[in-house]
């Protein structure tokens, strides 16, 4: 009797694991990377998108204080991922497919874009007396 018992406590133990190992499954992806500059800064709160080209899913996030953001759970597909920061050049990466449980890197320099100055002269001409 008493082995009995023991079979069936280390059967229920064995498929009590097993549940837990098929739940612990996952079923997502996700999309992490690093923001600098050309001179390799790193570059905090820049808006991070990432679009799904099947469903068009779309989510965002802002990079951290170490230049570095992360974009969890995103089911597997095809996706565009686009970087800005006011000052500098949009980035993007298009195309990009993830599966199940896959941990993708996608890093992005972006260039500082030109400061656009708008500078008005305006003269008074004065009139010169030829006569005397």
């Amino acid at each position: 009797m008493l082995r009995l018992n023991a079979c069936f406590v280390l059967m229920a133990v064995s498929l009590f694991s097993l549940t837990a190992l098929a739940q612990n499954r996952t079923t997502t992806a996700e999309i992490t990377g690093l923001l600098e500059d050309a001179s390799g800064g790193v570059l905090p709160d820049a808006t991070v998108t990432v679009v799904n080209l099947d469903n068009g899913l779309t989510r965002a996030t802002v990079s951290g204080p170490m230049g570095t953001y992360s974009v969890r759970m995103l089911p597997p597909g095809r996706y565009d991922i686009h970087a800005e920061l006011p000052g500098f050049g949009a980035g993007k990466l298009g195309n990009v497919t993830i599966t199940v449980g896959a941990r993708r890197t996608v890093n992005f320099t972006l260039t500082p874009t030109g400061v656009a100055e708008d500078v008005t002269v305006t003269a008074r001409t004065s009139s010169v007396e030829t006569t005397t």
